[in-house]
């Protein structure tokens, strides 16, 4: 006959075993938490992105925040250095 009672078996027992590795993933897919949390991720995802098109990324405002403050030190130190200067030409 070709097929022996052991390869039957375990042809039964690699079938139940990719039927069973189906059914978890259907369920994984179909189960109420798990649609509701894909959907939520979603829509962050769009979210974000809407985000970013309108007020940029963090790193770009990171970059701007750095160049503002680089410009307000810079500012000072101008300024502190032309007081140092009157006042030492009060003295």
């Amino acid at each position: 006959m070709g097929t022996t009672p052991d390869e039957l078996k375990e042809e039964v027992q690699a079938r139940r075993a990719h039927l069973a590795r189906n059914v978890d993933r259907l369920a994984d897919k179909v189960t109420p938490s798990r649609v509701a949390h894909r959907r939520v991720r979603a829509v962050q995802d769009r979210w974000y992105g809407m985000r970013e098109r309108v007020m940029g990324t963090s790193q770009e405002t990171g970059r701007h925040l750095a160049q503002q403050a680089t410009g307000s030190v810079q500012q000072a130190t101008d300024t502190l250095t032309s007081t140092a200067g009157q006042v030492g030409e009060k003295v």
